[in-house]
C-alpha cells in the first residue's frame, strides 16, 4: 500500500468523529447514580496534538482526542446500584488507567504522585475530567477493578478494537502470531509438555535468510496469501 493519505491524523479524526456518534446510541444504558454523587466527570473533548519535528506527541493526548469513552458508564452501568454513596465516574477512572499504561509509568504508586504533582497531572487530571482536591487513590483503582471484574474490562477493549476496525486501522485480513519452540530470553520456552530432548529445535543455516525472502515475497504478491 503505497497511499497512506487514509492514515493521515486528519482522516483519522474525520472517521472517528462519525464513528463516536455512532457508538454512544449504541450504548444508551443509563448510569444509576446522579451526575452530583460522581467524585469525577469525564466529558469528552477534542484537543490540538503536538506532533514534534521528530515524531514525539503524546499518546495520552492523542487517544483522549481522538474517542469519547463516555459509553465506559454504559458498558459498566450493572456494576452499580443507585444506592450507597458517592463514587468515581467510571469513564474517569478506566481513562486514567489508560493514560497510565500510554504515560509508561512504572508502577500505579507513580501515576498517582504524578496526579498530586500541580503541573506534570494537570493534563492527565484534564483528561480524566477530576479536580485537584478529588484525586483517586490506589484503592480507588484496586476497588474499581473488582467491581467491574476482568469480563467488562474485557468488554471495553473489545469495543475499542472494534472502533479501531471501523476507522480502518485494523481489517482482521492477516493474524500473525508468535509460537517460539527454541530457547528464548522470554520467561515462557513453548510446549509444557514437550519431552526434553524437544525443548529446543536446531535451525537451519538459511532458515531466517529463507524466512524473510518468503515474507518479502508474500507482501509484494498479496494474492498469494492463503
Amino acid at each position: 500500500m503505497k497511499d497512506l493519505t487514509p492514515f493521515s491524523l486528519k482522516q483519522i479524526l474525520r472517521k472517528l468523529n462519525s464513528v463516536n456518534v455512532q457508538i454512544n446510541p449504541e450504548y444508551r444504558k443509563i448510569f444509576p447514580k446522579e451526575k452530583y454523587r460522581l467524585l469525577s466527570l469525564y466529558q469528552y473533548k477534542t484537543r490540538f496534538v503536538d506532533i514534534s519535528l521528530q515524531g514525539y506527541f503524546s499518546f495520552s493526548k492523542l487517544a483522549t482526542s481522538l474517542i469519547d469513552f463516555s459509553f465506559v458508564r454504559s458498558l459498566v452501568a450493572s456494576s452499580y446500584s443507585k444506592e450507597g454513596g458517592h463514587c468515581f465516574d467510571p469513564a474517569s477512572i478506566f481513562l486514567l488507567y489508560l493514560c497510565g499504561y500510554l504515560g509508561k509509568f512504572k508502577a500505579e504508586k507513580d501515576f498517582i504522585s504524578c496526579l498530586h504533582d500541580k503541573d506534570k497531572g494537570r493534563c492527565y487530571r484534564a483528561y480524566g475530567g477530576i479536580s485537584y482536591d478529588r484525586i483517586p487513590c490506589e484503592s480507588d483503582f484496586t476497588n474499581f477493578k473488582k467491581r467491574i471484574r476482568p469480563e467488562k474490562f474485557d468488554n471495553i477493549f473489545h469495543l475499542l478494537v472494534e472502533i479501531a476496525k471501523r476507522v480502518g486501522l485494523v481489517s482482521g485480513k492477516i493474524l500473525s502470531y508468535e509460537e517460539t519452540l527454541f530457547p528464548t530470553f522470554t520467561n515462557y520456552r513453548g510446549c509444557n509438555y514437550a519431552s526434553e530432548k524437544y525443548k529446543s529445535i536446531p535451525l537451519k543455516e538459511d532458515f531466517l535468510k529463507s524466512l524473510r525472502y518468503r515474507i518479502i515475497d508474500l507482501l509484494n504478491h498479496p494474492s498469494k496469501i492463503v
